[in-house]
């Protein structure tokens, strides 16, 4: 999950350019140097993986169809972000593993999405310790859980060497009294109390809030243990 990092300057290696190269991965410090055109050549880990898990469940509360509405749209630009550093996605041998074709599925169900009935994600939360992208990244957008739910979460640290999470603040999505946005604050600050002291990154991203925004905010998020590992380390 080298390539999830916030862009920066830092990159692996650099090499003599060659036809077909593109210009703007020129290193000009290098070239300098050696008095010849060097490329930057980034490092991209074999086979990164990456597992998005996205609540989709509604509940009476005003705001939750909203509130799920974001989190789908949010997860569709993930996959699209992903896809673009090189994480592909599962598929049959049979099918594309690169570009627009291999993530069309993904998206195509993200798409079609409803309200879930499922009544716990815990089920789900067991299913993703066991996938193939165990080892790799989690990247969960979800409103603030109970505390057996949370306490599911916390357990994926030991499968996955990056958590982050994105906390739906779901009573932004609607008005509502000062007590019950008092009240969901609460369940805000210990979602995002437990995640973070278990090594997960947190944001809370509110109905006004954007994606690529909220993304970074994950990126850089610190957590409340000792430093966890970025991903782009």
């Amino acid at each position: 999950m080298h390539r999830l990092a916030i862009a920066g300057e830092e990159f692996f290696a650099v090499r003599d350019w060659q036809d077909g190269d593109d210009l703007r991965k020129v290193h000009w410090r290098s070239t300098a140097r050696r008095g010849s055109l060097q490329i930057r050549q980034d490092e991209t880990p074999p086979n990164p993986r990456a597992t998005i898990l996205v609540d989709t469940r509604s509940s009476s509360r005003p705001g939750a169809n909203a509130a799920v509405e974001w989190a789908i749209s949010a997860a569709a630009s993930i996959v699209w972000e992903l896809a673009r550093q090189g994480v592909t996605p599962e598929s049959p041998p049979s099918t594309p593993r690169w570009g627009q074709e291999a993530i069309d599925p993904i998206l195509t169900t993200l798409a079609s999405a409803g309200n879930s009935t499922v009544p716990s994600l815990n089920p789900a939360i067991r299913s993703a310790s066991k996938r193939p992208g165990v080892g790799g990244a989690i990247f969960a957008i979800i409103a603030p859980q109970e505390a057996t739910t949370l306490r599911a979460l916390t357990s994926l640290r030991s499968s996955f060497n990056w958590c982050g999470a994105v906390l739906l603040d779901v009573a932004s999505f609607a008005p509502g009294s000062a007590r019950e946005r008092a009240h969901y604050d609460q369940r805000l600050a210990d979602a995002e109390h437990t995640l973070g002291i278990s090594g997960w990154r947190v944001a809370v991203a509110a109905s006004t809030d954007k994606v690529p925004q909220v993304w970074q905010s994950v990126l850089g998020a610190s957590t409340s243990r000792s430093k966890q590992p970025s991903p782009g380390s």
